[in-house]
């Protein structure tokens, strides 16, 4: 069984980009399992847009909230 709980990243919230669908806040969700495991995910507070899946750490959730597909674009004409 697990239980979902609103953490509070330890990172500077900064961090994290406006969600790419409203524009929102973005938060942390963390999944914590008996078993001491947890499971990160990044989903804005006021539209309830998320990612796809849960990461294993909380840099890998942030790193993956804030993939953007201009980014990308962005490197490959290597302009900012």
């Amino acid at each position: 069984m697990s239980v979902a709980y609103m953490g509070k990243v330890r990172m500077e919230m900064t961090q994290l980009k406006p969600c790419p669908f409203c524009g929102g806040k973005a938060e942390m969700l963390i999944n914590k399992y008996n078993d001491s495991r947890k499971e990160y995910l990044v989903a804005c507070a006021e539209c309830d847009g998320m990612v796809e899946r849960w990461r294993e750490t909380e840099e890998e959730a942030v790193e993956q909230w804030n993939r953007r597909v201009s980014d990308k674009e962005d490197s490959n004409n290597h302009e900012l």
